[in-house]
């Protein structure tokens, strides 16, 4: 016979199951890319960026939160890694002329061709941190 005396109990057992086992859906194929970026060990001061992965056949961009952190879904493979940390936005001023926001991070960081970061993802669920210098 079944009680109906505690309904919720269901209810409170399905989210516990979910919290423990609901992730981000990661497809076959793909990788999923979670970390956290710091500078000098330290946490980045809270601005707005973005993390940018690429390789000769993909790119994966990921946008970096306040408190550094990150995550993106993307083949799985070797990838060079861009990361751009401003205090704020680019924008232009009433003369035409783009007013740039301040680099959190060493500019070097923020071009494939100069930062010497890169990530192997495989399959499933990756945790990259990268700490600056």
């Amino acid at each position: 016979m079944i009680s109906l005396q505690k309904p919720w109990a269901g209810l409170v057992l399905g989210l516990v199951v979910c919290a423990l086992g609901c992730g981000p859906e990661i497809r076959p194929g793909e990788a999923f890319v979670h970390g956290t970026i710091t500078l000098q060990g330290q946490p980045v001061p809270a601005g707005k960026g973005s993390l940018n992965l690429v390789s000769p056949t993909s790119v994966g961009v990921a946008k970096i939160e306040p408190d550094g952190s990150f995550e993106t879904t993307l083949p799985p493979g070797e990838y060079q890694v861009a990361i751009r940390y401003k205090d704020g936005n680019d924008w232009m001023n009433e003369q035409g002329k783009m007013v740039f926001a301040n680099d959190l991070v060493p500019k070097k960081y923020g071009d494939v061709k100069t930062s010497d970061l890169t990530a192997t993802v495989v399959e499933g669920a990756n945790e990259v941190n990268f700490d600056l210098e």
